[in-house]
């Protein structure tokens, strides 16, 4: 779901690419899913490149939130962009 880059969609982004081993532990089970057959080649090497990617992923949200807390959502979020979610 696309969601606007609001101050909890960010904090949600680095909660999921956080550096745990449960999430490395999931995606290892799928790259060895996908390396006994179950997957094309495109689809081992994009996990392959998450599984060695999250920590950049992860140090590059926190450099986004950090820079955008400066700022209000509304001087940053292009009109019309993806909509916030509902309020629970």
């Amino acid at each position: 779901m696309f969601r606007a880059a609001e101050p909890a969609t960010i904090a949600d982004f680095i909660a999921i690419e956080a550096p745990s081993q449960s999430v490395d532990g999931l995606y290892g089970w799928v790259f060895e899913t996908l390396v006994q057959g179950a997957g094309s080649e495109e689809q081992i090497r994009s996990v392959r490149a998450l599984m060695s990617e999250g920590g950049d992923h992860f140090q590059t949200f926190i450099f986004v939130q950090e820079w955008l807390s400066r700022h209000t959502p509304s001087a940053y979020l292009v009109k019309g962009g993806p909509a916030a979610p509902p309020e629970k």
